[in-house]
């Protein structure tokens, strides 16, 4: 009966050993790899200098592969390495016949051992020895790009997104972003206490006093912002871009606008200067004056020309979104750039079979990787449950928490500021017991619950949701 080892070695050669189907000899080196596995047996504690990423994947010859594999297993049971251990684990991972010949692998560890050691060249070795393994690894995901690629059900951007993702686990050995010293951390820090107080990128602002006392627009803000569907979620970030953009020209908008077409998003921004309905700008049984005409045409050339959005308008996956705004951002230096995900729920996700949470928690994840790959604010868009609407929140008036907010809790978690959207016009009844107001059904409340600053509180607006214009009370 096979082992475990065995089979484990079978799973990760299995691909490896299918090179004569692509017609070539694969990229390879025997010598480096025998030469690598030498320097680990004659000096044991190199083994260390190496052990983040090294793996008996990364070799092609197989017997190199279950020297590796040996090694690892002597490292990981505390076992110290040396011709002899070698040997004896070999034959308790039932690997001594794939090794050797006649199940005897002494032989062959001892060649390998005794022409090849060298200490300093370690790092060669082992740069070279993951350099090929990732050539190999590119001529498979080759090979299953064009195979993705004839098949005519698979969409295009799957073949995209799964090829980055494959490159970007790859890319992810040479980053080592965990490994910060005192020295670079303290002058991080430093610099970005001073740029706070300095840096123009860190102060954009609304011109909107109460909303610029409790929100802030800047680097690594992550706004969660949740209301009821339909309460005019959307149309309260539009104003606050439309402030954004109008008081500061160094902002760039990239818009992932899933809910709402760019059309309306539009409409609702000419609707703000014009004071006309989204209806009304649509010609539906009404005719616009020539001087709005007039005004509308002069606010593309005068005001949307000069902004920078850049709109996407189809349900995407996180890695698209995530892909893209890396890019948005490498193309705008010097710019704050706001990433808006309008909204969350609509994200696509390729985690087969995981339940909602479990998919929420990853494409929260994926959300605080963007925001630290990039520095930048991001706005994310979310729903409530209905558990808001239930008649025994009647008496608090229909005040949202955050607990209202669908899904994970991962979402508010990763969240440095959390902005509760509340329109009290949609509820009936409390209309009816407060109708001696008749303010009420014209109001709506920004409820920021969390704030990096401490700074929570409520922000009351009277306003026109039909022509998006609110003002603060």
């Amino acid at each position: 009966m096979e082992t475990k080892n065995r089979k484990t070695w079978q799973n990760t050669s299995r691909i490896l050993n299918d090179w004569n189907q692509l017609g070539k000899l694969p990229p390879n080196d025997i010598k480096i790899e025998e030469g690598l596995i030498s320097t680990l047996i004659n000096y044991p504690t190199s083994i260390f200098q190496i052990i983040n990423n090294f793996k008996p994947e990364h070799f092609y010859n197989q017997r190199c592969q279950l020297l590796a594999q040996t090694i690892l297993h002597c490292v990981e049971h505390g076992i110290p390495i040396d011709l002899i251990s070698i040997c004896h684990e070999a034959r308790v991972l039932d690997l001594q016949d794939l090794i050797g010949v006649n199940a005897s692998p002494e032989y062959e560890i001892s060649r390998i051992v005794s022409t090849y050691s060298s200490q300093a060249m370690l790092e060669y070795y082992h740069k070279i020895l993951f350099q090929l393994f990732l050539k190999r690894q590119f001529i498979i995901l080759g090979n299953e790009m064009q195979t993705m690629g004839y098949d005519i059900t698979t969409d295009i951007f799957d073949i995209i997104d799964e090829t980055i993702e494959k490159i970007n686990k790859y890319g992810e050995f040479f980053i080592n972003e965990d490994k910060q010293h005192m020295e670079s951390v303290s002058g991080n820090t430093i610099d970005a206490i001073v740029s706070q107080q300095t840096d123009p990128i860190s102060l954009h602002k609304t011109d909107i006093i109460k909303v610029d006392a409790l929100i802030q627009f800047r680097a690594d803000e992550i706004i969660l912002m949740g209301g009821k569907s339909g309460s005019g979620k959307t149309k309260f970030i539009i104003l606050l871009m439309s402030q954004l953009l109008k008081s500061n020209p160094d902002v760039s908008l990239c818009w992932y606008a899933m809910e709402d077409p760019p059309d309306k998003i539009t409409r609702a921004f000419i609707s703000q200067a014009t004071h006309l309905s989204d209806s009304q700008l649509l010609g539906n049984d009404y005719v616009i004056d020539p001087e709005i005409i007039s005004m509308i045409v002069d606010l593309k050339k005068n005001l949307f020309d000069t902004w920078d959005i850049e709109f996407v308008n189809r349900p995407s996956r996180i890695t698209h979104i995530k892909r893209h705004f890396e890019q948005f951002v490498k193309h705008r230096p010097g710019r704050l750039c706001l990433l808006i995900i309008d909204n969350i729920m609509l994200i696509e996700d390729n985690f087969d079979n995981d339940a909602q949470t479990k998919i929420d928690d990853k494409i929260a994840g994926e959300v605080k990787k963007i925001s630290i790959l990039t520095h930048q604010p991001i706005i994310l868009v979310h729903h409530f449950t209905d558990a808001q609407l239930e008649k025994s929140n009647l008496s608090s008036a229909y005040r949202p928490r955050e607990s209202n907010l669908k899904g994970s809790t991962r979402y508010r978690d990763i969240s440095t500021q959390i902005i509760l959207w509340n329109n009290p016009a949609q509820y009936p009844d409390l209309i009816e017991q407060y109708k001696d107001s008749p303010w009420l059904d014209a109001m709506f409340i920004a409820d920021v619950t969390k704030n990096r600053n401490n700074k929570t509180g409520i922000i009351r607006f009277f306003g026109n949701l039909a022509t998006n214009n609110f003002y603060t009370i």
